[in-house]
């Protein structure tokens, strides 16, 4: 299966974007209008879907622990869906409405970023491949909770969960004794926004008078700009080009 044929979910906790990004066609846009107003991880992850809408058949975000049932699609490419994947919180009915929702959709891979045990056995069940990413995890506390750790250690051991993430190196270890192969656990955390303070002043060997870079080896250049489709942008990436077709290795950090 090529990745044109693939068809992406990620299910995230209340991420419902639907009114953010209503009139926003394309990802120059969304940077101007939301950079300021989204936090790091929503801004990224509404980045990445939008780059992939145009190399895979359908992706699509699925809200969990969302108020309504919903799928509609956006200008960005990207299918917006909500529900509720934990019949614990909400009842099975919903529970049951927002997993056929989803199984309408037909995803070939699954990314799971919000913790939701019922809509895990349904993965399981139809074999769809697919990363859960844990933000937290607690160790048993009783008999209770010991049969249903098991249980849900076991959901995380299934072939078809190609990769479990936690939040560090710690996380991991404690699910490596709770019974998952350290092979597939991954270290993991959202990307924080960048922020210039960490960058000291650079003295540059460059005479600043001269108008080439011939006696340079390497040149870093920080940028601190939002991204955007203006002049000044396209030029500094024409800039970065011509340095490095002229043998010097340049390094270009946005922030």
């Amino acid at each position: 299966m090529g990745i044109e044929t693939t068809r992406l979910l990620i299910v995230l906790d209340q991420a419902d974007y639907r009114t953010q990004i209503a009139d926003i066609f394309d990802l120059e846009t969304l940077l101007a209008k939301l950079s300021n107003h989204l936090s790091a991880i929503d801004l990224h992850v509404l980045m990445a879907a939008t780059q992939w809408s145009d190399q895979i058949q359908e992706i699509a975000i699925f809200s969990n622990h969302s108020t309504e049932i919903y799928s509609e699609p956006s200008y960005l490419g990207i299918r917006l869906m909500g529900g509720s994947l934990n019949s614990e919180n909400v009842g099975v009915k919903i529970c049951r409405d927002s997993i056929r929702l989803i199984a309408d959709f037909c995803p070939t891979r699954i990314v799971l970023c919000s913790l939701a045990w019922d809509f895990l056995a349904w993965v399981t069940t139809h074999k769809v491949p697919a990363i859960v990413l844990l933000s937290q995890w607690h160790e048993p506390l009783g008999k209770q909770e010991e049969r249903q750790h098991r249980q849900r250690i076991k959901q995380l051991n299934h072939p078809n969960i190609h990769w479990v993430g936690a939040h560090g190196i710690f996380a991991c270890k404690i699910l490596e004794t709770s019974g998952i192969p350290a092979s597939k656990l991954i270290p993991w955390a959202w990307l924080d926004r960048q922020i210039a303070t960490p960058y000291s002043p650079k003295n540059s060997s460059l005479n600043a008078e001269r108008s080439d870079l011939s006696g340079a080896k390497s040149v870093e250049l920080v940028c601190l700009s939002s991204i955007e489709a203006t002049d000044q942008i396209s030029d500094l990436l024409m800039a970065m080009s011509h340095l490095q077709h002229s043998g010097i290795s340049a390094h270009l950090t946005f922030i």
